[in-house]
C-alpha cells in the first residue's frame, strides 16, 4: 500500500523535483495536498490542478460502452494520473461505433484510445505504454506511440 510521509526540508532537498512530483502523484491519490519545502526556504503545495497542467494540452478520447471493464480500467489510468479526457459512448449509436471503426483502422473492441488525434489502442496497449514509461510523454506531447 502507497502512503504519504511528511519530509524534514534536509530529505527534502535530496529529492529530485521529478521524484517530488511523482511522491505529489502518489499523495493525490488519496486526496492530500504536500507541502514541499523547497530551498529558498518556501513552501509550495503541490495539487491535482498543478499536476494536471502538466498535461493539459493534450486532447485525449476514448469510444467506450456502457458496461465493459477494459474501458473502466483505461478511464481509471487517467484518472489517476490526473488527466482529463473525453468518453464517446458507443452504446446506443451505430454512426459513432462506424467512426469510431474508421478512426481505429478496423478495430471494433472497446475502449479505443486517441491521443491528439494519435491512435494508441486498447486498454492493454494504454497499459503497455504505461509499463514501457512512455505514456507520460505522450500525453505531454514529447513522443509519438
Amino acid at each position: 500500500m502507497l502512503s504519504c510521509h511528511t519530509f524534514s526540508s534536509s530529505q527534502v532537498l535530496h529529492l529530485s523535483l521529478l521524484r517530488i512530483i511523482a511522491l505529489a502523484r502518489l499523495c493525490l491519490n488519496v486526496r492530500i495536498i504536500v507541502p514541499v519545502l523547497m530551498i529558498c526556504g518556501g513552501t509550495v503545495y503541490i495539487t491535482q490542478q498543478s499536476i494536471q497542467q502538466e498535461f493539459t494540452m493534450q486532447k485525449i478520447e476514448i469510444y467506450s460502452k456502457t458496461v465493459c471493464p477494459y474501458c473502466v480500467r483505461a478511464k481509471h489510468l487517467f484518472t489517476k494520473k490526473g488527466v482529463n479526457y473525453t468518453e464517446i459512448d458507443i452504446s446506443q449509436d451505430s454512426d459513432l461505433r462506424d467512426s469510431m471503426i474508421k478512426r481505429a483502422n478496423g478495430r471494433q473492441t472497446v475502449p479505443q484510445i486517441f491521443i491528439n488525434d494519435q491512435h494508441i489502442g486498447g486498454c492493454d496497449d494504454l497499459y503497455a505504454l504505461e509499463a514501457a514509461g512512455k505514456l507520460d510523454a505522450l500525453l505531454k506531447g514529447t513522443a509519438h506511440a
